[in-house]
C-alpha cells in the first residue's frame, strides 16, 4: 500500500485536499464494488499541517491533521493542494512548506502540486530548469516570480524527474489519476476515472486559457473589431478585409490588437473560432465534420502525387497555386496553405555509410535556398 500525505495549509482549497483524499481512498475500491469483486485499497492517505493542528480552508471548513509536516519520516507521495487564499499572502506565512518541500526534493520524494500550488515548489525553488505549469490566469504574475522555471501553461500535466505539476482548478482529478497509473498501471487508472464518472488523459488546459482573450483593454476600436469578429467569425475573411472594413491598413490593426490584448487579430479569431466549436461540439449533435464545413479550409500538397514526387515540381505547383488565389477570391479564401517538403540539401539519400547531413532519407526534398526563395514569393504574393 502507497504511503499518500496531503501538505495541507490555512487558505487551501477545500476540493482540492477533500477530492484527492477520495480518489487516491477509493482507487482499488469504488471500481471493484460496482463490480462485486474484492475490495482492495491501494492507498493510505493522511493530511498534514505546518503543526500538526487543523486548518482552515478557503471556504471556512476546518480539516483535522494527522501529523505535522516535521513529522513526516516516509511518504511515496507528497501533494500540495491549490492555494484558494490571496496567493502571495499564503506563500507569505507558509514558510514551513517550502522548507519541508526543499527537505522533501533531497530526500527524492515523489512530489506533486495543482494549480497554483505549484507556486509553493517553485518558491521553493525545486523547479528551477524544469518544466511545469499552473492555473493559466495565473501565467503571467508566475512567469514574472519565478524566470528560471519553463512554465508550460498550455499543458495539463508536466513531469520533470520526481515532480509532478497539474494545471488550474479541478486538475488534481487529472493529476491523481496520472499518479495511480504510475503507481499500479493504466487499468487501475482507468477503473478509477469510470468510477468517478471522469475523463481521463485530458493533456492540455489550451481551451479553459482561450478566455483570456476577453480581458479588458481601453482601446475603443479594438473593442469594435473583437465585437464585429464575434458576430462573424463563421464567415471567410482576411485581415485585409478586416482593416479596410474599419479604415485601417492592416499593420496598424495587427500593431493596435497586440498592444491591446498581447495578441494577434488572426490569432484572436482563431481562438474565438477554436472556443465556437469546442462548444458546438459539447452542447450540439453536430459531428466535428459538420461543424468544419461551416469554416471550409484546404492546404494544397505540392508534392507526392500533385508532383509525381518530382521534387522541383514543388516550385511550379505552388507558383500556380498562388496565381490561383489571387486570381479567384473564393478560392484565396478557402485555400489558407501549403505542404512542401524541403531540407537543408535538396533531393534525398539511401541509408548507408557516406550520408549527407540535412538531407533527407524519406521522399526528396527542396534544399534550402529553394525554400528560402520560395517562402519569399509565398510572402509576396499573399
Amino acid at each position: 500500500m502507497k504511503q499518500v500525505v496531503i501538505l495541507a495549509f490555512d487558505g487551501a482549497l477545500a476540493s482540492a485536499i477533500t477530492g484527492i483524499v477520495d480518489l487516491f481512498s477509493m482507487a482499488g475500491a469504488s471500481w471493484n464494488r460496482i463490480q462485486n469483486q474484492q475490495i482492495e485499497r491501494l492507498f493510505e492517505v493522511k493530511i498534514a499541517s505546518p503543526n500538526g493542528q487543523s486548518i482552515q480552508c478557503i471556504n471556512g471548513i476546518k480539516m483535522y491533521a494527522e501529523l505535522s509536516y516535521q513529522e513526516i519520516q516516509h511518504a511515496d507521495l507528497v501533494v500540495v493542494p491549490t492555494i484558494g487564499a490571496a496567493l502571495l499572502s499564503v506563500l507569505q506565512r507558509t514558510p514551513e512548506l517550502i522548507i519541508f518541500l526543499q527537505y522533501a526534493q533531497q530526500q527524492h520524494f515523489m512530489i506533486a502540486a495543482n494549480c497554483t500550488g505549484n507556486f509553493f515548489l517553485a518558491e521553493a525553488g525545486i523547479l528551477n530548469g524544469k518544466q511545469a505549469t499552473t492555473h493559466w490566469g495565473f501565467e503571467a504574475i508566475f512567469k514574472q516570480r519565478y524566470p528560471q522555471v519553463e512554465l508550460k501553461v498550455e499543458r495539463m500535466i508536466t513531469h520533470a524527474d520526481h515532480i509532478y505539476c497539474a494545471g488550474g482548478g479541478l486538475a488534481w482529478f487529472d493529476l491523481g489519476l496520472h499518479l495511480i497509473e504510475r503507481f499500479y498501471g493504466f487499468e487501475v487508472a482507468i477503473q478509477t476515472a469510470k468510477s468517478f464518472v471522469i475523463d481521463y488523459r485530458r493533456d492540455s488546459q489550451l481551451s479553459y486559457s482561450l478566455m483570456k482573450i476577453a480581458k479588458p483593454h481601453q482601446d475603443a476600436l479594438v473593442q469594435e473589431v473583437q465585437n464585429w469578429m464575434e458576430q462573424h467569425y463563421s464567415q471567410n475573411f482576411n485581415l485585409d478585409e478586416i482593416a479596410q472594413h474599419f479604415n485601417l491598413s492592416t499593420r496598424s490593426l495587427i500593431r493596435r490588437f497586440k498592444a491591446a490584448l498581447d495578441l494577434a487579430p488572426n490569432q484572436y479569431l482563431q481562438a474565438m473560432r477554436i472556443e465556437a466549436a469546442r462548444k458546438q461540439l459539447e452542447q450540439t449533435d453536430y459531428t466535428v465534420e459538420q461543424i468544419m464545413l461551416k469554416n471550409p479550409a484546404a492546404i494544397i500538397d505540392a508534392n507526392h502525387s500533385n508532383s509525381n514526387k518530382q521534387y522541383k515540381e514543388q516550385l511550379r505547383i505552388v507558383s500556380e497555386v498562388l496565381h490561383t488565389r489571387n486570381y479567384d477570391s473564393k478560392l484565396k479564401k478557402l485555400i489558407k496553405g501549403v505542404m512542401v517538403e524541403s531540407y537543408l540539401v535538396e533531393g534525398r539519400q539511401d541509408i548507408g555509410g557516406n550520408m549527407v547531413y540535412g538531407k533527407s532519407i524519406t521522399d526528396p526534398c527542396i534544399g534550402w535556398e529553394d525554400t528560402v526563395r520560395l517562402i519569399d514569393k509565398i510572402a509576396e504574393d499573399c
